[in-house]
Protein backbone atom coordinates (compact mmCIF):
# COMPACT_ATOMS: atom_id res chain seq x y z
CA UNK A 1 0.00 0.00 0.00
CA UNK A 2 2.97 2.37 1.13
CA UNK A 3 4.84 1.68 -2.26
CA UNK A 4 1.30 2.46 -4.45
CA UNK A 5 1.01 5.80 -2.86
CA UNK A 6 4.81 6.17 -3.35
CA UNK A 7 4.32 5.99 -7.01
CA UNK A 8 1.42 7.74 -7.37
CA UNK A 9 2.94 10.67 -5.69
CA UNK A 10 5.82 10.58 -8.48
CA UNK A 11 3.03 10.32 -11.23
CA UNK A 12 2.77 13.84 -11.65
CA UNK A 13 6.51 14.71 -11.42
CA UNK A 14 7.29 11.82 -14.30
CA UNK A 15 4.22 13.30 -16.23
CA UNK A 16 5.89 17.12 -16.00
CA UNK A 17 9.56 15.98 -16.84
CA UNK A 18 8.11 13.70 -19.80
CA UNK A 19 6.17 17.13 -21.43
CA UNK A 20 9.13 19.00 -20.22
CA UNK A 21 11.55 16.79 -22.10
CA UNK A 22 9.00 16.52 -25.09
CA UNK A 23 8.58 19.78 -25.38
CA UNK A 24 11.87 20.61 -25.14
CA UNK A 25 13.04 18.40 -28.02
CA UNK A 26 10.34 20.30 -30.09
CA UNK A 27 11.31 23.29 -29.14
CA UNK A 28 15.20 23.15 -30.42
CA UNK A 29 13.93 20.98 -33.16
CA UNK A 30 12.23 24.13 -34.22
CA UNK A 31 15.28 26.61 -33.44
CA UNK A 32 17.49 24.62 -35.15
CA UNK A 33 15.28 24.46 -38.16
CA UNK A 34 15.09 28.13 -38.23
CA UNK A 35 18.84 28.96 -37.91
CA UNK A 36 19.52 26.33 -40.72
CA UNK A 37 16.47 28.74 -42.84
CA UNK A 38 18.39 31.91 -41.73
CA UNK A 39 21.77 30.40 -42.48
CA UNK A 40 21.07 29.31 -46.35
CA UNK A 41 18.60 32.35 -47.03
CA UNK A 42 21.86 34.86 -46.16
CA UNK A 43 24.45 32.69 -48.02
CA UNK A 44 21.94 32.44 -51.19
CA UNK A 45 21.32 36.11 -50.55
CA UNK A 46 25.11 36.80 -50.74
CA UNK A 47 25.46 35.01 -53.50
CA UNK A 48 22.70 37.35 -55.79
CA UNK A 49 24.94 40.46 -54.40
CA UNK A 50 28.11 38.68 -56.26
CA UNK A 51 26.61 37.92 -59.22
CA UNK A 52 25.16 41.40 -59.32
CA UNK A 53 28.73 42.61 -58.83
CA UNK A 54 30.13 40.54 -61.23
CA UNK A 55 27.24 40.69 -64.37
CA UNK A 56 27.58 44.98 -63.54
CA UNK A 57 31.20 44.78 -63.77
CA UNK A 58 31.10 43.14 -67.48
CA UNK A 59 28.98 45.47 -68.62
CA UNK A 60 30.75 48.06 -67.88
CA UNK A 61 33.79 46.84 -69.34
CA UNK A 62 31.90 46.00 -72.34
CA UNK A 63 30.91 49.63 -72.50
CA UNK A 64 34.73 50.18 -72.19
CA UNK A 65 35.18 48.21 -75.34
CA UNK A 66 32.68 49.94 -77.01
CA UNK A 67 34.22 52.81 -76.51
CA UNK A 68 37.62 51.59 -77.63
CA UNK A 69 35.97 50.34 -80.67
CA UNK A 70 37.22 46.37 -79.91
CA UNK A 71 33.73 44.73 -79.80
CA UNK A 72 31.08 43.87 -82.34
CA UNK A 73 28.89 41.68 -79.56
CA UNK A 74 28.42 44.58 -76.71
CA UNK A 75 24.12 43.94 -77.31
CA UNK A 76 24.09 40.24 -76.92
CA UNK A 77 26.76 41.22 -73.58
CA UNK A 78 24.35 43.56 -72.55
CA UNK A 79 21.36 42.29 -72.70
CA UNK A 80 22.37 38.95 -71.03
CA UNK A 81 24.56 40.41 -68.24
CA UNK A 82 20.99 42.74 -67.72
CA UNK A 83 18.91 39.79 -67.30
CA UNK A 84 21.29 38.17 -64.74
CA UNK A 85 21.15 41.23 -62.95
CA UNK A 86 17.35 42.01 -63.06
CA UNK A 87 16.96 37.98 -62.03
CA UNK A 88 18.97 38.63 -58.89
CA UNK A 89 18.54 41.58 -58.04
CA UNK A 90 14.23 40.41 -57.91
CA UNK A 91 15.89 37.49 -55.31
CA UNK A 92 17.59 39.55 -53.64
CA UNK A 93 14.50 41.97 -52.93
CA UNK A 94 12.12 39.31 -52.21
CA UNK A 95 14.22 37.71 -49.94
CA UNK A 96 12.76 37.86 -46.25
CA UNK A 97 16.50 37.30 -44.71
CA UNK A 98 17.56 40.70 -45.39
CA UNK A 99 15.95 43.28 -43.21
CA UNK A 100 15.06 46.84 -43.80
CA UNK A 101 16.23 46.42 -47.02
CA UNK A 102 13.16 48.01 -48.95
CA UNK A 103 14.60 51.46 -49.19
CA UNK A 104 17.89 49.96 -50.45
CA UNK A 105 15.67 47.98 -52.86
CA UNK A 106 13.73 50.37 -54.48
CA UNK A 107 17.34 52.90 -54.54
CA UNK A 108 19.21 50.20 -56.26
CA UNK A 109 16.19 49.39 -58.94
CA UNK A 110 16.24 53.03 -60.09
CA UNK A 111 20.18 53.53 -59.94
CA UNK A 112 19.81 50.21 -62.31
CA UNK A 113 17.55 51.54 -64.59
CA UNK A 114 19.67 54.65 -65.12
CA UNK A 115 22.43 52.46 -65.85
CA UNK A 116 20.51 50.55 -68.49
CA UNK A 117 19.28 53.31 -70.57
CA UNK A 118 22.77 55.02 -70.13
CA UNK A 119 24.34 52.31 -71.47
CA UNK A 120 21.72 51.41 -74.19
CA UNK A 121 21.76 55.32 -75.27
CA UNK A 122 25.86 54.32 -75.95
CA UNK A 123 24.96 51.80 -78.09
CA UNK A 124 22.61 53.53 -80.00
CA UNK A 125 24.95 56.64 -80.40
CA UNK A 126 27.20 56.74 -83.09
CA UNK A 127 29.67 59.42 -82.44
CA UNK A 128 32.68 58.90 -79.91
CA UNK A 129 32.67 62.33 -78.05
CA UNK A 130 28.62 61.86 -77.26
CA UNK A 131 28.88 57.92 -76.21
CA UNK A 132 31.58 59.37 -73.94
CA UNK A 133 30.16 62.16 -72.51
CA UNK A 134 26.47 59.75 -71.66
CA UNK A 135 29.85 57.43 -70.36
CA UNK A 136 31.08 59.74 -67.87
CA UNK A 137 28.31 62.03 -66.85
CA UNK A 138 25.33 59.41 -66.41
CA UNK A 139 26.91 55.24 -66.55
CA UNK A 140 29.90 55.59 -64.00
CA UNK A 141 28.03 57.52 -61.64
CA UNK A 142 24.87 55.14 -61.94
CA UNK A 143 27.57 52.06 -61.34
CA UNK A 144 29.24 53.92 -58.28
CA UNK A 145 25.89 54.27 -56.83
CA UNK A 146 24.91 50.50 -57.51
CA UNK A 147 28.04 49.57 -56.01
CA UNK A 148 27.62 51.22 -52.88
CA UNK A 149 24.15 49.86 -52.66
CA UNK A 150 25.47 46.22 -52.96
CA UNK A 151 27.74 47.34 -50.32
CA UNK A 152 25.58 48.36 -47.40
CA UNK A 153 23.25 45.50 -48.44
CA UNK A 154 26.56 43.44 -47.88
CA UNK A 155 26.47 45.16 -44.49
CA UNK A 156 23.21 44.49 -43.41
CA UNK A 157 24.50 41.04 -43.36
CA UNK A 158 27.75 40.99 -41.86
CA UNK A 159 26.87 43.90 -39.23
CA UNK A 160 28.40 47.33 -38.79
CA UNK A 161 31.80 46.57 -39.83
CA UNK A 162 33.51 48.58 -42.24
CA UNK A 163 33.97 46.86 -45.54
CA UNK A 164 36.51 48.01 -47.41
CA UNK A 165 34.82 47.26 -51.46
CA UNK A 166 31.80 49.98 -50.15
CA UNK A 167 31.44 53.51 -51.11
CA UNK A 168 33.49 53.79 -53.61
CA UNK A 169 32.86 57.60 -55.84
CA UNK A 170 33.01 58.17 -59.34
CA UNK A 171 36.81 59.57 -58.62
CA UNK A 172 37.78 55.83 -57.68
CA UNK A 173 36.20 53.97 -60.80
CA UNK A 174 38.12 56.91 -62.74
CA UNK A 175 41.18 56.14 -61.44
CA UNK A 176 40.66 52.57 -61.05
CA UNK A 177 40.02 52.60 -64.86
CA UNK A 178 42.67 55.24 -65.77
CA UNK A 179 40.74 56.74 -68.19
CA UNK A 180 42.21 59.48 -70.19
CA UNK A 181 40.53 61.57 -72.68
CA UNK A 182 42.84 62.72 -75.31
CA UNK A 183 42.92 64.94 -78.27
CA UNK A 184 44.01 63.52 -81.82
CA UNK A 185 42.39 64.23 -85.16
CA UNK A 186 39.73 66.25 -83.42
CA UNK A 187 38.40 62.89 -81.87
CA UNK A 188 38.44 61.98 -78.18
CA UNK A 189 40.50 58.51 -77.59
CA UNK A 190 39.98 56.17 -74.55
CA UNK A 191 42.72 54.15 -73.33
CA UNK A 192 41.95 51.70 -70.30
CA UNK A 193 45.13 50.04 -69.29
CA UNK A 194 43.28 47.29 -67.25
CA UNK A 195 39.79 46.71 -67.90
CA UNK A 196 40.17 46.13 -71.44
CA UNK A 197 43.23 44.23 -71.69
CA UNK A 198 42.40 42.06 -68.20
Amino acid sequence: MLRARLFLNLVPFLVILLATGVYATVLFSRLTSSVDTTITRHHENLITLQKMGDALSRMDKQMLLVLARKTNNAVQVLAAQGATFSENLKQNLHNPAVPHSTVLGQRLEADYETFQVAAWTILQEEKLPAQFEEYEHKLLPARAAIETTLAQFRRLHYGDRPRRSGNRTVDDFLDDRRLVRCSRDRQLCLLSTRTIHS
